[in-house]
């Protein structure tokens, strides 16, 4: 049970706070910090377990689980956090995310378990907003200890089994729209179909190899889909890339179908070269009319402070590097750099844009 004010009685303070280092990359690692006071035996950092996603945001939800969990028997617990993702996530947004059964929703796991744990605890809890990084001494020790996990050899071990009387599942037909209903088919299909094709597999690995070579980084395979559909792409980009990502155009091996012509089948081969077409072939190999411009032209552009930004190797001439440039224009948010760049290097275009109404002005 959540309130925002606690009768008296014996009570207890937390400081809760998540920490994330390389998000979306492969090699992400995020913790929690769980902090009461000064030297307490009771002072926890974790490592979030591997089934969670790696992200700030899990991490503070996590942390408040944590902190819950190890308070059961207090009548009143005062657990102070620097989300406002959290907190809202469990208490203002609550109604809403369950009426609408989580669906496409971020975290939805650990932010269910954390729900349950809170409702089965049996005294009252208050979450309390407090600001981050303002010298406040209890969050202060919950960011070091989060921090702290980053130096743990392995993750933890965590419960997020959920007993059937704390756990809400579906959603409200009062609450469905045919948007949401929609959305939700779609996501639970994704959760019991596995299967990928071979091909996407193989260029999703590709594609974390050649983004890591030109920039030391790895992005993970979501952020890879989700860089992707990156607003700062035109739509046609967009659907390139995807087309590319996933092998779908209709070249080299796609006409070597047993149940096509002979004449069907010549289209395998480049008309100009003879060899089979691939991605790689038609944007950096084969030198018909006009490509030479259009690489000419790209060279400029990846010559510019743009390109420098981006880091791209404009002679490699690989589509992996392409589809790869996508995994770089990522919001600064998610990669933190100096000046609102991001780690890879990449400024939004919206801030571009910023800067140069000011320029102008």
């Amino acid at each position: 049970m959540v309130n925002n004010e606690l009768e008296y009685g014996p009570s207890i303070i937390v400081a809760t706070d998540g920490s994330a280092l390389e998000t979306g990359t492969t090699t992400a690692r995020a913790g929690a910090g769980i902090f009461y006071n000064e030297g307490n035996p009771k002072n926890i950092s974790l490592w979030l377990p591997l089934t969670l996603p790696q992200t700030n945001q899990a991490a503070e939800v996590t942390a408040i689980k944590a902190a819950v969990e190890d308070n059961n028997g207090i009548p009143n617990l005062y657990i102070e956090s620097d989300s406002k993702y959290a907190i809202n996530a469990l208490t203002k947004n609550l109604t809403k995310h369950e009426d609408q059964g989580y669906i496409e929703m971020s975290n939805m796991r650990i932010i269910q378990a954390t729900t349950a744990a809170l409702r089965k605890r049996k005294g009252k809890t208050l979450l309390r907003w407090v600001k981050g990084h303002s010298g406040h001494e209890r969050n202060e020790g919950a960011d070091q200890l989060a921090n702290l996990s980053a130096q743990k050899d392995h993750p933890e071990e965590f419960d997020l089994t959920i007993q059937p009387a704390y756990h809400i599942t579906g959603a409200k037909l009062s609450k469905m729209t045919q948007s949401l209903a929609y959305k939700g088919i779609r996501q639970k299909k994704l959760q019991t179909n596995s299967h990928q094709r071979r091909t996407t597999s193989q260029k999703i690995d590709q594609i974390q190899n050649e983004v890591e070579d030109a920039t030391g980084k790895t992005p993970n395979e979501d952020q890879i889909w989700k860089a992707i559909q990156h607003p700062d792409l035109s739509r046609k980009a967009r659907y390139f890339l995807w087309m590319t990502t996933h092998n779908a155009y209709r070249i080299g091996e796609y006409w070597l179908k047993e149940n096509f012509h002979e004449e069907i089948q010549d289209r395998c081969n480049c008309m100009h070269y003879g060899v089979p077409e691939t991605m790689d072939h038609i944007l950096s190999q084969c030198e018909t009319p006009g490509q030479k411009e259009i690489w000419e032209l790209a060279e400029q552009m990846l010559s510019s402070e743009f390109g420098r930004r981006c880091r791209v190797r404009s002679r490699a001439r690989r589509w992996l590097q392409l589809v790869g440039c996508a995994a770089l224009l990522l919001d600064a948010s998610n990669f933190g750099g100096p000046d609102g760049v991001g780690e890879y290097g990449v400024e939004p275009r919206r801030s571009l844009r910023r800067r140069e109404r000011v320029k102008e002005k």
